[in-house]
């Protein structure tokens, strides 16, 4: 170097790290502190025709950060869900024992639509999906024409209400989240958390292998001051990525996959919630 002849390339050389080992988060503030440095420094270091990497870096970078990892409808659902679940558990734990208290009034109440009942006794064990469609049923045939008198004599009304209700902000939940997994997607261009960051490594890969051509071919005071920013910042993530190694997977992909949609089909066991005939309504 000019000034420092016992520095040599091979000394200030940038490390091909891509973000190996970072969460998510982690990689976002690698690529955007990576990239902020090649865009300042941009005129010295890299080629006109370099400046649409540098802007699809920074996109990608800018859609990944948009959004928080998870989706808050998913534990509100599984809150919801475990709530459900307890319900209907001491629903079957109070019925059976009316059906088995033979002297109490109650009993031709609760035997009478004993096999129908039973018929619905392993439903929360399913998935939320499969519950949510069930439940519907559930209180459908309890508050139907023909069964309204045994609910109401065994004092169910009360409960059914309040189970259908929970079964439906599920439901509402479940919409919630397809709406802001189709605007995720949308804003992601259809691409996913993983992609982008592969995408974006590549252009790190890229960027990294042209500023050690330059700087080999054109050692500097400039080029080697920048050389240490970006080694610092490269140094900083390599040491976070060195702590995360053995619970981090190597693509980083640390996050849950984006949930599956749940068609109206699928939470509501129909084709739409129109021209419903029955005594439960929709919360």
């Amino acid at each position: 170097m000019a000034d420092n002849e016992n520095t040599t390339y091979e000394q200030i050389r940038l490390k091909n790290f891509i973000g190996s080992y970072l969460k998510t988060g982690e990689f976002i503030g690698y690529g955007g502190e990576f990239v902020d440095a090649f865009e300042t420094h941009a005129a010295t270091l890299l080629a006109e025709d370099d400046a649409p990497l540098l802007a699809t870096a920074l996109s990608n970078i800018s859609k990944m950060s948009m959004f928080p990892e998870s989706f808050i409808q998913t534990a509100q659902i599984a809150a919801k869900d475990a709530t459900r679940d307890k319900m209907l558990s001491a629903f079957y734990q109070y019925f059976s024992r009316i059906c088995l208290a033979t002297e109490s009034a109650l009993c031709p109440h609760a035997l009478a639509i004993k096999a129908e009942v039973d018929r619905y006794k392993e439903l929360w064990k399913g998935s939320v999906v499969e519950q949510t469609s069930y439940v519907k049923e559930f209180c459908q045939f309890l508050l139907a024409e023909a069964n309204v008198a045994h609910t109401e004599a065994l004092g169910l009304v009360p409960f059914i209400t309040s189970l259908n209700t929970l079964n439906n902000e599920i439901k509402t939940l479940f919409r919630a989240r397809n709406i802001e997994l189709g605007r995720r997607i949308s804003a992601r261009d259809g691409k996913t958390i993983r992609s982008l960051r592969a995408e974006t490594a590549d252009i790190i890969r890229t960027l990294i292998d042209k500023v050690n051509v330059v700087y080999q071919m054109q050692p500097s005071e400039i080029t080697e001051g920048i050389m240490r920013t970006l080694r610092g910042i490269i140094t900083k993530y390599m040491e976070i990525a060195s702590r995360n190694k053995g619970t981090v997977p190597v693509d980083g992909e640390d996050e849950a996959p984006d949930p599956a949609p749940a068609t109206d089909d699928d939470i509501t066991g129909e084709d739409n919630g129109e021209g419903e005939t029955s005594q439960v309504t929709e919360g």
